[in-house]
């Protein structure tokens, strides 16, 4: 028997982690940094495990920062931040405005439910406050009794929407369904809240307006419903407030000039309950998680935010200091189906887990 077998095998199988199912890139050359804050399973193993060896640089703020300051880490070089539900105050929406006024950033916000009172949306709205979006967090939930995984809170979005993000999206989910002879879109969003706008100040419904610099990305089914848990302490319950049920808004995008603002009721991009995956944990279908996560990203980095010049590691340059522009990346959207990665990490960090 050859005793190099083995090695080569498990080489192949290594490899074979890298390769999307549709055959396509994930962008490179980025530098994104995720702040989590050290709450909510903040477990980001399988994007980092994609976008690394893509050629980026993915900076998990839990595992490296703890709760250190981030001004120690959102430098110029910064192409995008994500905040998974986190908590914010005066120096810090300072430092995050001055990194997005460079230009050519994209800001991710992902919320989650009220449930147990851990998340309050008035925690993370201001930083979208700050930038001047129009985009916000519902302090509640989304319960969905038909699409779910297994119970209500468990939501499974079914919809896409209309614009030029979502329509990317459809034709992604489209070839991974013609690979798999399926015909549906699934998306999971584990105890999320929704996402609502302001019109002048005042909570708007996102499902009555088309606004030209906001696009509505995925939406829950026609069965779904905005709670209020009475639990998250939140002056916002826009949803509740109004008995809304149907097509709730799950994930939305705003372009702001040449940056982008991703707003979502949870962080999709995440490992909990396999969000950023393609496997629903309890029924064991097929989902469209990453692929939604990747042509988002790829879609926005090559239509909307020029690259800025970033490197593997991060740059010394401080927040306020001039920045490089690049020509955008000519990348088509793609989305990374890994044929292996199995990466499953419990941690019920103050989050409903059963």
């Amino acid at each position: 028997m050859n005793k190099s077998f083995p090695a080569f095998s498990l080489a192949l199988l290594l490899l074979a982690m890298w390769v999307p199912a549709n055959g396509l890139e994930l962008v490179s050359g980025k530098t994104i940094l995720v702040f989590n804050g050290g709450v909510f399973a903040p477990e980001i193993n399988g994007f980092v495990g994609n976008y690394t060896p893509a050629g980026n640089n993915v900076i998990n703020g839990t595992s490296e920062l703890g709760m250190g300051p981030l001004q120690n880490y959102l430098t110029d070089a910064v192409n995008a931040l994500f905040l998974p539900a986190n908590d914010f105050d005066g120096e810090n929406l300072t430092i995050i405005k001055e990194w997005f006024d460079l230009g050519g950033k994209l800001l991710w916000v992902a919320g989650d439910s009220d449930f147990g009172g851990y998340f309050i949306a008035d925690h993370l709205n201001p930083v979208l406050e700050e930038v001047g979006s129009v985009l916000r967090l519902d302090a509640g939930a989304v319960e969905d009794p038909v699409s779910n995984d297994g119970t209500s809170y468990r939501v499974v979005a079914n919809q896409l929407g209309d614009g030029p993000i979502s329509n990317a999206i459809r034709d992604q989910v489209a070839e991974a369904n013609t690979l798999r002879e399926i015909d549906y879109f699934k998306m999971p969003f584990h105890g999320p809240t929704a996402v609502y706008y302001l019109n002048d100040g005042v909570p708007s419904d996102l499902r009555e307006e088309n606004l030209d610099t906001v696009e509505v990305v995925v939406m829950s089914s026609p069965d779904a419903l905005g709670i209020d848990q009475d639990l998250s302490a939140g002056t916002g319950d826009f949803y509740a407030s109004i008995n809304a049920s149907g097509n709730l808004p799950l994930l939305a995008v705003e372009i702001m000039g040449n940056n982008a603002v991703v707003v979502s009721g949870e962080g999709v991009f995440k490992d909990f309950k396999n969000m950023y995956g393609n496997t629903l944990p309890v029924s064991g279908e097929f989902h469209h998680g990453s692929i939604v996560v990747d042509t988002l990203l790829s879609y926005l980095w090559q239509e909307v935010i020029p690259t800025l010049d970033s490197t593997s590691t991060m740059s010394n340059t401080t927040v306020g200091q001039d920045s490089v522009q690049e020509t955008p990346s000519l990348q088509l959207p793609v989305s990374n189906l890994p044929m292996v990665l199995a990466i499953a990490v419990l941690v019920p960090l103050r989050k409903r887990i059963m």
